[in-house]
């Protein structure tokens, strides 16, 4: 800022003067001219140093230290007894350092004053304007920097809330943010707001809004596994281990999963995130916007124990949707003996399937039978993704059945 700058400046000028400066010192005696130290009146005072007619210096001596202060326009000071003078350089010893306090301290209150002097200036000049402005009479309303809120609508809400034909306040303007915030979140857009608002000298309000995008990853997931914590050691084990070691110790009143002290912990997954990003509707640079419906078809799907969500704003103000999710167990496997109705015989069975086979809630399932009489064994197997319930789900199956044989 500018008292930074002048207090450099101080800084910078006295030194250079010291150092560039042409000063010659020496006791007044038998040459009886030139410039130097004249002793107090009635001694000769001690010797502080020699500089030879051209100003160098040849020796440095004495009971006192010369120190260099700003040049104050004045070639004369008088400190402790001693006149010090040069060209445009005031010296002063160590024991005069009372003259450059005083002198700075009285630098500074007037750079204090001028500095106060100043900002009340500006900031009467701001009452002016901005009483000024407060008297402007709105003539329109738009929002210059919003892709998603159309120009009639931001009039008609202007209008209802009387801030067009009004003027601009508090009152107008939080009404108006308040239609506007409405507008957003029926339409999913609930990270958009209103930040601000502002107007010129013909009335002309412009509302600066923030409408974050979604970022190069649209959904990041995040998985975790229930587990038992062990009430001897308060280690955790699955569910599975637990009645594991439930039966080792033999125990008869086996606890039931919903009395068991659970924890949840990080682990893998199968869920693609690029999956429910298609659901959603979710594009690396388009305005955030959430759809519920589709969300409930995902979070009803069937595959998820636990599933939350939460929008997350990097520092660019790009949005990523957290998915934070407990999967529940996708494989399952059976088999059996079953009597055939066709041919009364009996038959061995067995289906596996698969209900999250590429990440995306594609259901595979193979099922094999053979009757104790047949050839050949029949088999049936599908495929099958229903999109989260999106449109263009489909469908395959290919089985090959064994009848009987012809006479």
């Amino acid at each position: 800022d500018m008292k930074s700058l002048i207090f450099l400046l101080l800084l910078i000028v006295p030194t250079y003067s010291f150092f560039g400066g042409i000063v010659r010192i020496s006791r007044r005696g038998e040459n009886g001219s030139g410039g130097g130290v004249i002793p107090p009146r009635g001694g000769d005072g001690p010797s502080w140093g020699q500089f030879d007619d051209d100003g160098d210096h040849q020796r440095h001596s004495g009971a006192h230290g010369l120190i260099g202060v700003a040049s104050l326009a004045s070639s004369i000071c008088v400190s402790d007894g001693y006149e010090v003078y040069g060209e445009n350089l005031a010296m002063v010893n160590i024991g005069g350092m009372s003259v450059l306090i005083r002198q700075v301290r009285r630098a500074f209150r007037s750079i204090d004053k001028a500095f106060k002097s100043l900002r009340s200036s500006l900031q009467s000049s701001d009452t002016k304007q901005l009483a000024k402005l407060e008297k402007t009479v709105v003539v329109d309303v738009i929002a210059p920097n919003s892709t998603v809120l159309p120009p009639h609508l931001v009039r008609r809400a202007a209008r209802e809330a009387g801030l067009i034909s009004g003027y601009l306040n508090s009152t107008t303007v939080t009404s108006t943010a308040r239609l506007l915030k409405s507008f957003y979140n029926s339409n999913g857009y609930v990270l958009c707001e209103i930040s601000s608002a502002s107007v010129t000298p013909d009335g002309i309000v412009s509302l600066t809004v923030v409408e974050p995008k979604v970022g190069e990853k649209p959904v990041g997931m995040q998985f975790l596994k229930e587990m038992v914590v062990n009430p001897e050691d308060g280690s955790t084990v699955s569910f599975k281990k637990f009645n594991e070691m439930q039966e080792r110790r033999k125990v008869v009143k086996k606890l039931k999963r919903e009395d068991l002290n659970t924890t949840f912990v990080p682990t893998t997954g199968r869920t693609r995130g690029d999956v429910i990003a298609r659901t959603l509707r979710m594009k690396t640079g388009n305005v955030f916007r959430w759809n519920n419906d589709k969300w409930q078809s995902v979070a009803k799907s069937g595959l998820f124990e636990l599933v939350r969500t939460k929008p997350t704003i990097d520092e660019e103000g790009n949005v990523m949707l957290l998915v934070t999710a407990a999967e529940k167990p996708s494989r399952n496997l059976e088999y059996g003996v079953t009597k055939s109705l066709y041919t009364g015989e009996w038959e061995g069975e067995m289906c596996f399937d698969h209900k999250n086979l590429l990440g995306g809630n594609e259901v595979g399932s193979l099922v094999f039978r053979r009757g104790a009489q047949d050839p050949c064994a029949s088999y049936k197997a599908r495929f099958e993704n229903n999109m989260f319930g999106s449109p263009g789900g489909y469908s395959v199956d290919l089985f090959s059945e064994y009848i009987g044989e012809g006479e």
